[in-house]
């Protein structure tokens, strides 16, 4: 509840904003198990801050915990896009986590292409 009354608040920052919705799509992913609601307020952060990687990285995470793949695949487009290898340089950390969720979702469309 204290989460949900400081996204009301009206002079929070967007950016402050988009962190507390990570915050919450991961409370709602890893605690409660509720992929849908992890996913609406995943969707919410990117569009406050469309540009921002953690963002559409974990939103990508949870589509592949959907096992939601054509969005899955969509998204993996907009990541490959804009990844930079300057980003790569400057988040080595985040480059791994995409490299390894990238790697499952291509494991996956093997899977899907042999049955």
């Amino acid at each position: 509840r204290a989460v949900t009354a400081s996204l009301d608040n009206p002079r929070m920052t967007p950016a402050l904003k988009a962190k507390l919705l990570e915050w919450l799509a991961v409370y709602y992913s890893n605690v409660l198990g509720d992929l849908i609601a992890a996913r609406s307020v995943m969707n919410d952060a990117v569009v406050i801050q469309p540009d921002n990687w953690s963002y559409r990285l974990r939103l990508f995470e949870v589509m592949l915990s959907q096992q939601d793949w054509p969005a899955a695949r969509q998204e993996l487009g907009r990541l490959e896009s804009t990844l930079t290898p300057w980003a790569r340089f400057l988040d080595p950390t985040l480059a791994k986590r995409f490299d390894e969720l990238r790697r499952k979702l291509t494991i996956e469309n093997q899977k899907r292409a042999s049955d």
